[in-house]
């Protein structure tokens, strides 16, 4: 399993990693909200917070899905081999963008209960 995602990170796009580092900028702020957030007012940011990583990995499905039809990557002509690799890739990114989503929302809903238990 550690050779297969050693070889997946030494192999990805760059529009990958992007997303993943989106995605993880993403979830520090919601840990950073999780900590500091004390009213309900500053509880509806993590629904903006949320929805964007879920966003991300959409858009970075659809562009590479995009590309792969298309069959033309930067040096010419992809085998199909490399197309079927580049959408699981793009799944792949779709998939932590919407795992990136629950993990906000879990946290939001984990503090509105600790705000809701310490008002009575």
């Amino acid at each position: 399993m550690g050779e297969t995602l050693t070889e997946f990170v030494k192999n990805c796009s760059l529009v990958t990693v992007l997303n993943f580092l989106f995605v993880a900028m993403l979830i520090l702020i919601g840990v950073a909200f999780f900590l500091f957030a004390r009213k309900r007012r500053c509880i509806s940011w993590f629904f903006v917070i949320g929805i964007l990583p879920a966003v991300s990995g959409i858009l970075t499905m659809y562009f590479q899905n995009k590309a792969m039809n298309r069959g033309v990557g930067m040096f010419g002509r992809l085998r199909p081999w490399e197309i079927a690799s580049g959408r699981r890739e793009a799944v792949i990114d779709l998939s932590a963008g919407v795992a990136g989503t629950i993990v906000v929302l879990l946290l939001r809903f984990w503090r509105q209960r600790l705000i809701a238990k310490r008002n009575g």
